[in-house]
């Protein structure tokens, strides 16, 4: 690689960018973290999870659950302060609640260098989803200001 590739990461041995992603998890259907982490891994990353929200199921399909995620997160973010945890990019996706953008600001704040990559899960087929709600829709559009990467869906790009 010349010095003027563009490149993400700039490789030194056998180091493997770790990647914080931000996202929620579903028991059932093919989506979210299911996906996330194994793309990513099979990319060459390794994959820090952070779940959103625990979902039975994504939403197409009828009588889903969810549990959200918000009050644990603070707690789970620290720990990884407490022993060190570095990231190289933050990649965030489905939110359960508008202060789920705080901790992202927090990754942030805490890895000021890292790649910021979002993808705003909100809505498809010109339709939020039915966990979005109108201060949920405001606070993504805000985190999407701050995105290195961002990769909206046409519905969402109209959204934000």
């Amino acid at each position: 690689m010349s010095e003027s590739s563009p490149y993400l990461y700039r490789r030194e041995g056998a180091y493997i960018p770790r990647v914080a992603a931000v996202h929620d998890l579903c028991g059932y259907g093919k989506c979210s973290l299911g996906v996330a982490i194994p793309v990513l891994s099979a990319a060459g990353c390794d994959v820090c999870p952070v779940p959103t929200g625990l979902f039975s199921s994504h939403t197409a399909f009828p009588g889903w659950y969810m549990h959200d995620t918000t009050e644990m997160l603070g707690d789970y973010l620290a720990a990884w302060k407490k022993i060190g945890v570095e990231i190289d990019a933050v990649y965030s996706g489905f939110l359960g609640a508008p202060e789920q953008v705080d901790r992202i600001r927090d990754l942030y704040a805490l890895y000021p260098s890292a790649l910021r990559v979002v993808d705003p899960v909100m809505a498809d087929h010109g339709k939020v989803y039915p966990t979005y709600t109108p201060e949920l829709c405001d606070a993504m559009a805000e985190l999407a200001c701050g995105a290195d990467i961002l990769t909206p869906n046409l519905t969402e790009a109209a959204i934000i």
